[in-house]
């Protein structure tokens, strides 16, 4: 029997979550000396901390993983598929790895990492589908050779500042410091390293939708598609009406992809990336 574990920075769809053989490991957001669980930590209150300092974020605890492992064993798991956001950006791969490794020694069951190369609900997807895949009766070398291809998940984002990916070291290929000043807002992406990398630039928010859409468009290629999603973070009139304007675009694609969720990143998402993100994130069949 397959089970599948990940963590909370996938921003995996909350209907999958609740998946029987599924555990979401959670990773912490410190605020000063208050630390919180992702997912607990309300966003106002993040979004107010936000304004004169800079959060921190942390790996999910060792007995934790541990613990969902175990979990997954009791229930009958033999076979456990980890699905974690890029090491790239991360260390919760190589924790979560570390973890498999003593839980092979310790079980009889096989565990097989994935390391998406992606990021917020961009590894997300792969979890939909792996458990898609799983209830379509696909084993467990089908499921991770397919959810191994990275080149079929694309992630891209764009936010109002640099300032909060700058500070968490996570800046990556992506440049532009005197974009600030002109207004100029990155379209990013993760390469295929799992890096964060600037694929386009356009004078405000409004253009960077446009563009965003552009690159989509090119990405999927006249492809079939398996999911959709269009994320954001905070409440913002005009965060709002973007997200509207950015899923008028994708209207062609919401209507051709098998499933299409809309949500929020994490907190511990936030930590890096601020308040007023939007984001959208592909997987092909």
């Amino acid at each position: 029997m397959i089970g599948i574990i990940t963590d909370s920075a996938t921003n995996t769809p909350a209907e999958y979550l609740e998946f029987e053989r599924l555990e979401n490991v959670t990773l912490r957001v410190f605020m000063g000396e208050e630390s919180y669980e992702d997912n607990e930590l309300p966003e106002e209150k993040l979004f107010a901390y936000m304004e004169n300092n800079f959060p921190k974020t942390s790996l999910p605890k060792f007995p934790d993983i541990e613990a969902a492992f175990e979990r997954l064993v009791e229930k009958g798991c033999d076979e456990i598929i980890s699905i974690n956001i890029s090491s790239g950006l991360s260390g919760t791969y190589n924790i979560f790895t570390n973890v498999a490794k003593d839980i092979e020694k310790k079980h009889d069951v096989k565990i097989k990492t994935i390391d998406t190369k992606n990021i917020s609900i961009g590894a997300g997807l792969i979890v939909v589908k792996a458990v898609e895949m799983i209830k379509e009766g696909k084993s467990f070398d089908e499921i991770v050779e397919e959810i191994s291809k990275v080149e079929k998940s694309k992630v891209l984002f764009s936010i109002p500042t640099l300032k909060f990916l700058k500070a968490g070291g996570r800046i990556g290929k992506v440049s532009g410091t005197i974009g600030e000043i002109l207004n100029i807002k990155p379209v990013i992406t993760c390469n295929f390293e799992g890096i964060y990398e600037t694929v386009s630039k356009s004078r405000g928010m409004k253009k960077a939708m446009k563009s965003m859409f552009d690159r989509a468009m090119e990405f999927v290629n006249g492809d079939e598609i398996h999911s959709l999603a269009v994320y954001h973070s905070g409440d913002e009139p005009e965060t709002l009406k973007l997200v509207e304007t950015l899923k008028n675009n994708l209207a062609d694609l919401m209507d051709k992809s098998l499933h299409f969720f809309e949500g929020k990143i994490s907190p511990t998402m936030i930590v890096h990336t601020g308040n007023g993100l939007i984001g959208m994130a592909v997987i092909k069949k």
